[in-house]
């Protein structure tokens, strides 16, 4: 009987070991994340210092969104004027090959 308890033990035993191994892994893979978010968190604080347009929206104050707004008609300007030009040479290429 003791001989059955002490395997029942040792499998307990390194049960428990296989297990304290598993969460010491995942407790180190848990670190460098939260020091990955860390670094994330203060890059992304930087990039909004410089650059007031990165912000979130809810944050920005009125001159600031008429700001974007303006720069944001002017990128749909030029996002027609690139596809009109990329149309017009798709049109030239097709007559060429005809």
């Amino acid at each position: 009987m003791s001989n059955k308890m002490s395997s029942i033990e040792a499998c307990r035993i390194a049960s428990m070991r296989e297990l304290n191994d598993q969460l010491t892994q995942i407790n180190s893979v848990l670190d460098i994340e939260k020091s990955y978010n860390g670094e994330l968190i203060d890059m992304r604080k930087m990039f909004e210092v410089n650059y007031w347009c990165a912000c979130p929206i809810d944050g920005m104050q009125k001159n600031q969104l008429e700001l974007l707004k303006k720069e944001l008609e002017e990128l749909k300007k030029l996002v027609a004027e690139h596809v009109n030009r990329l149309v017009t040479q798709g049109a030239t290429t097709q007559t060429q090959q005809t």
